[in-house]
């Protein structure tokens, strides 16, 4: 049945976050491999933790850093922490209230790695061919829209994000000549209103320029923890006069719905503020008129069964709401969101177990 699915293609994965995209093993291996990649090897303190990488010149390394390579030539289980650090494997608690720190932590010892531009492309294009691979025709990359990739000569790079999309773009084109991609922008919800604002106007100023590589913009990071959408609803109505003042669109796809209370209703205002898509959204049964709403509105939820798993909010997929939401005529999409720090990549797993939880045909 799976070696079925894998052969099955599967149109678009629309909710997926580049940090998090990819193999992890070859993540690994391409640190290993590069003479000016360090790592932070040392306890944690303000500025690091256990497991950072960062390319540097030989001359500038902070203490607490090691070269990747030869800390992998000297240490043997070197490779197997490093791997435990990248991803979360059976010693995770899934009932730690910190499973979210540690996920952001994951995160911070990837960036100084994907981030840099002589791996970002190759990175995303790696990343891109092992979903080519699974059958997948379309990706949409959630990830900042600006530059924030570096190098060691130049430091942080101006202009050098859409011309390493393009170059992405033509080697996956190589592996699939029809294979298309775009990008939602992403900022963090625990942000204050001004900081969103100014995101906002510069992802805008982006989305006038390349209208054809950034569709639309996304607030993320734990629900839970983090500022309600409805903190942000000002912020994002001064994006509607914005528009109506430019004459171009910038849609919302925002992460709501991600959190087991039913206090929680952000999955409200994000369908209000006019979403085109919900990312996650599996509270939404907990508000049957809101549930009509999205159908009415024809507003896709993006789910991610594996990662809701994972994550510890729904552990029986078998009781996931989503096979409710087609039975009611919602129409959904499945993703991966982070698989990576999942240690899995392309979309078989998580079809191939919605098919079995969901009793699909």
């Amino acid at each position: 049945l799976y070696r079925l699915i894998q052969k099955m293609p599967k149109g678009g994965i629309l909710h997926l976050h580049t940090g998090a995209m990819g193999d992890v093993d070859w993540v690994i291996n391409k640190a290993i491999s590069l003479p000016e990649m360090y790592i932070y090897w040392a306890n944690e303190n303000r500025n690091y933790i256990k497991g950072q990488l960062f390319a540097f010149k030989e001359k500038a390394v902070p203490d607490g850093f090691v070269q990747v390579k030869k800390i992998h030539e000297t240490n043997p289980n070197f490779y197997s922490e490093l791997r435990s650090l990248l991803t979360f494997d059976e010693e995770m608690d899934r009932d730690s209230v910190d499973i979210w720190k540690e996920f952001q932590s994951i995160f911070q010892r990837l960036g100084g790695l994907t981030h840099y531009r002589p791996v970002f492309i190759d990175f995303v294009t790696h990343g891109l061919q092992l979903l080519a691979a699974d059958n997948i025709q379309h990706a949409e990359l959630r990830m900042p829209f600006y530059d924030y990739l570096y190098d060691l000569e130049t430091g942080k790079l101006k202009g050098a994000f859409i011309e390493s999309l393009e170059q992405i773009l033509q080697n996956i084109r190589k592996t699939d000549p029809e294979f298309t991609i775009k990008v939602i922008h992403v900022d963090l919800r625990f942000k204050d209103e001004a900081t969103i604002w100014k995101d906002i106007q510069q992802a805008y100023a982006y989305r006038k320029k390349y209208p054809d590589w950034l569709k639309g913009y996304d607030l993320v990071a734990e629900e839970d923890n983090g500022h309600a959408t409805l903190f942000h609803a000002k912020t994002f109505l001064r994006l509607d006069s914005m528009e109506l003042a430019e004459g171009v669109s910038f849609p919302l796809y925002l992460h709501d719905g991600e959190s087991n209370w039913a206090s929680v209703d952000n999955l409200y205002d994000a369908v209000l503020l006019g979403t085109k898509r919900i990312g996650h959204g599996f509270n939404l049964f907990r508000f049957p008129g809101l549930l009509d709403m999205v159908r009415e509105k024809n507003i896709a939820m993006e789910i991610n069964p594996l990662s809701n798993q994972v994550l510890g909010y729904i552990r029986d997929l078998r009781l996931h709401p989503a096979s409710t939401y087609l039975r009611r005529g919602i129409n959904c999409t499945i993703s991966s969101d982070d698989p990576l720090i999942f240690d899995y990549h392309g979309l078989s797993y998580d079809y191939w177990s919605v098919f079995l939880a969901w009793e699909l045909d």
